[in-house]
């Protein structure tokens, strides 16, 4: 009767643990094995080559470009965001295990930038049309309205202030998107950590392991007890 009880005990303890193990590892381990990290880029390009009749500053837009949403992301918000400048593009990149986070900081970034890009750039494009009008005004006070300019003379001012009109025309219908340009690369990377090799299996073999410890345990208890009662 005591081998039947004895035999039931340790039957319990070991289906228990078994159970245990498998709940803990499906609930808890299961879902942590592998986790993805995204790793996010966004490029800012700087379309001067696009654009030769009008002095886009490159340099200066792109220093200055997105160093607003940075600052907050990286310093208030503690984000890792690596930004760079290379020839004419500037780069963000950053990195995250939330899908929805990375999500958000992409288009903070993104929002902020083209908000920045087409104030920098209606500036860019307001200033080199009034250079151009300053330009033309000068040559007609300097060349053309003054009584001892030959007819030649005038000719030549007024082919200039036609090539000069001509510039105007092209940097005013000059869309402001097509200036700059914003990519955004995206992919995953499976993230390995200490649980990557676990598996229903391997748990269930652990749990055998450890039940029969535990059982080994429980015996060596039971003849303590009863060595007792006999002494």
């Amino acid at each position: 009767m005591k081998s039947k009880f004895s035999l039931y005990i340790y039957s319990v303890i070991l289906i228990s643990i078994i159970v245990i193990f498998q709940l803990f590892y499906n609930f808890q381990i299961k879902n942590k094995k592998n986790n993805y990290q995204i790793n996010s880029q966004i490029i800012l390009k700087c379309k001067q080559n696009d654009h030769l009749v009008i002095n886009l500053d490159c340099s200066n837009f792109l220093s200055i470009t997105g160093e607003e949403v940075y600052s907050n992301l990286a310093f208030v918000n503690n984000y890792e965001i690596l930004r760079d400048i290379s020839g004419d593009s500037k780069n963000f990149k950053f990195s995250s295990i939330d899908e929805n986070e990375n999500k958000n900081i992409e288009n903070k970034i993104v929002n902020s930038i083209e908000i920045e890009s087409k104030k920098y750039f209606n500036f860019r494009v307001e200033k080199e049309i009034s250079r151009y009008n300053q330009e033309k005004n000068r040559l007609l006070l300097d060349y053309f309205y003054p009584d001892n300019i030959s007819k030649d003379q005038k000719k030549t001012v007024l082919n200039l202030t036609d090539e000069i009109d001509k510039n105007i025309d092209i940097v005013s219908s000059i869309n402001i998107s097509e200036m700059y340009d914003i990519v955004v690369i995206g992919n995953k990377k499976i993230i390995k950590n200490r649980f990557s090799r676990l598996n229903n299996i391997n748990v269930f073999i652990i749990s055998i392991i450890f039940g029969i410890f535990s059982i080994l345990i429980t015996a060596s208890i039971f003849d303590l007890i009863r060595n007792n009662k006999r002494n």
